[in-house]
């Protein structure tokens, strides 16, 4: 290793190895959270350009919304809100759809995928960074880190300027390898992955195309005899093809290859070649597996091959202060649109974490839950990933229902909408018997399900996703019912004052307003800066959110509701609380949603909800 300069050691709170999506997205949200300190490195000179992961499912667009991004990845996107499976009618005849199904069941308002090549994403996220002052430092490549005895700044990562030859040491408080399936963070942590059975090849490519198919616009699963595909609407009208490669001679053929992963111009004639290329191999088979149909490529942007071998890393930490999201922890099969929204959801469950610890406002032990949480998640990937590519793959029961009923019975998770955290110190479970039957229950570990509401104060039609911005804030949803009438209007009152007290969570984390605001101001993605007011050790981190049933006409907000103002929203018809399985003339409901949108915590708003809260918050918060 070559030594380095003294201009050369550096600090930083944290290193972001590797800046693809799950890289891009963890250090984006350390700076909303208001984490200034934030280093992010990559070794390749320039950022992906197109092709790679593709499908953004529903629960990762519910996370762009609230950080007002979404819209930018829907201009020239594609999109899949139906998936068709197709399989031989007879043996002469070709293929026929056996069934089409939506791609979405579970309640949100984003009922599609977007489809949006890997460049996009990354151009997004790098121009947010760019907004908030910071970049992605290229070519720079990680070597190594090790511990040292600085209290402050505990890791030593060592990273080559490609460009300059030289070697600098980063000093930093957190280390995160965001750095791919053959992440070099991971090999030098020496932390092992557990592997599954299964290895299989892919040819992969985003291309322009003719054809009579008439599903060309959905999702199509399509199992033949000839070979297997996978075909995905795509951005301007292309598709991206997905084909499961099993003949002997086109495995070695793609095993020697040195073309993987290169744009497709680059795959010409060359003299004396004797072995077929990726895109000779996918002409050749396209056409049997979608007899009778004819089917003519006229232009590829990208094509690639991939071998995949489903893997999850054993620990999503060292237990100490570095960290891994992304492909660096799970890497499976390409066909069910999971690997780059499983990689920002890493982020998403990290990021807040550790801001709060940073600002020292939690304990680092909080960490031990994104490793519970997000491990039990990439294992759950996995086992389904297996049995999907399994059955995908299984040439003796082509015309099985079960290829359909597996996929069917995972879209909740594979969606991202009923993925689930287990129990522990940021999810307490229900009390038994206490699970609603209903369209979006209050399930802790689950998210919360978006709602649509109108504010109190100005009639804004809103969604949640709008109104709990993605700024690292608690939050404390009141299901309360009709505040108009008695003897809810008092029992809310009283909440109300207990919530706002001195001594109530609320109080206690956030502190009081700025001076010279008579209330907090509202948290949404029209009006919330880009940065939090506050940064440091004070400043808000929790909100309080008024979701009830009475007419805004007949409950004025000052003075005794000046603090939340801005958060009162009304619930015409009580919509929302019989989705959410809250009776209107029930209890009043209290649920504690985390910073990533995870409920944490579910009570009624009786005597023993104060201790039960500060319990929770007292379990991790400073």
């Amino acid at each position: 290793m070559a030594p380095c300069l003294p201009s050369d050691k550096l600090t930083t709170d944290t290193l972001i190895i590797g800046a693809g999506p799950s890289g891009l997205f963890t250090a984006l949200l350390l700076l909303r959270y208001g984490i200034s300190d934030v280093t992010i490195i990559d070794k390749y000179p320039i950022r992906t350009l197109t092709g790679h992961a593709s499908g953004l499912q529903p629960r990762t667009l519910e996370i762009l919304h609230t950080l007002g991004l979404k819209s930018q990845f829907d201009i020239n996107a594609g999109g899949v809100a139906d998936t068709a499976f197709w399989a031989p009618k007879d043996q002469d005849s070709g293929i026929s759809r056996a069934s089409a199904a939506p791609e979405v069941t579970n309640p949100t308002i984003y009922k599609r995928l977007i489809i949006q090549h890997q460049g996009r994403t990354e151009e997004v996220l790098n121009a947010e960074l760019e907004k908030l002052g910071h970049h992605v430092k290229r070519p720079f490549e990680f070597l190594d880190y090790e511990y040292t005895e600085d209290k402050d700044h505990p890791v030593c990562a060592y990273v080559k300027d490609i460009a300059r030859g030289q070697v600098q040491q980063y000093h930093c408080r957190y280390l995160i390898g965001a750095d791919g399936a053959n992440s070099v963070t991971r090999a030098a942590s020496k932390i092992e992955s557990t592997t599954h059975e299964t290895s299989d090849s892919w040819l992969v490519a985003d291309c322009a195309i003719k054809t009579d198919f008439p599903d060309i616009r959905r999702r199509c699963a399509i199992r033949t005899p000839a070979g297997n595909l996978m075909l995905i609407p795509s951005p301007r009208n292309t598709i991206r093809i997905y084909m499961l490669i099993t003949n002997k001679q086109d495995l070695q053929d793609l095993a020697a290859s040195k073309l993987d992963d290169l744009p497709a111009p680059l795959f010409k004639e060359t003299q004396g070649r004797t072995r077929t290329t990726p895109l000779e191999i996918l002409l050749k088979r396209l056409p049997p597996i979608l007899k009778p149909y004819t089917i003519q490529i006229t232009h590829i942007d990208w094509i690639s091959k991939y071998v995949v071998g489903q893997k999850v890393i054993k620990s999503f930490t060292d237990n100490r202060n570095v960290l891994f999201v992304g492909d660096a922890c799970h890497s499976h099969s390409p066909k069910a649109a999971q690997g780059m929204n499983t990689g920002i959801q890493d982020a998403y469950n990290l990021a807040w974490k550790l801001a709060l610890i940073l600002k020292g406002r939690a304990n680092p032990s909080l960490l031990e839950t994104y490793n519970s949480e997000r491990c039990h998640i990439a294992n759950q990937l996995i086992d389904f990933d297996t049995k999907f590519a399994k059955l995908f793959g299984d040439q003796s029961a082509l015309n099985s229902g079960d290829f359909e009923k597996t996929w069917k019975e995972a879209q909740g998770f594979t969606s991202g909408l009923a993925q689930e955290y287990p129990a522990g110190p940021l999810v307490v479970p229900l009390p038994a018997g206490a699970a609603s039957e209903c369209p979006c229950p209050l399930i802790p570990g689950q998210r919360l399900a978006p709602m649509s509401l109108i504010r109190h104060i100005d009639r804004y039609h809103l969604t949640s996703l709008d109104t709990m911005a993605s700024l690292g804030h608690f939050n404390e949803v009141v299901f309360a019912g009709d505040i108009s009438r008695e003897p809810r209007k008092s029992e809310f009152r009283r909440l109300y004052e207990f919530l706002t007290s001195p001594g109530s969570v609320l109080t206690k984390y956030n502190g009081l307003p700025p001076e010279g605001q008579d209330g907090w101001l509202p948290d949404d993605i029209f009006s919330s800066p880009p940065l939090p007011l506050s940064s440091g050790e004070n400043g808000k981190v929790m909100n309080l959110y008024v979701v009830h049933t009475a007419s805004r006409f007949d409950v004025e907000l000052r003075p005794d509701f000046e603090l939340w103002k801005w958060n009162f929203f009304e619930d015409e018809g009580g919509r929302e609380h019989r989705m959410h399985g809250v009776e209107t003339d029930g209890p009043i409901r209290v649920a504690i949603v985390r910073p990533d949108g995870i409920v944490g915590m579910v009570r009624d708003g009786d005597g023993g909800l104060g201790r039960e809260v500060h319990r929770y918050f007292g379990g991790f918060m400073k």
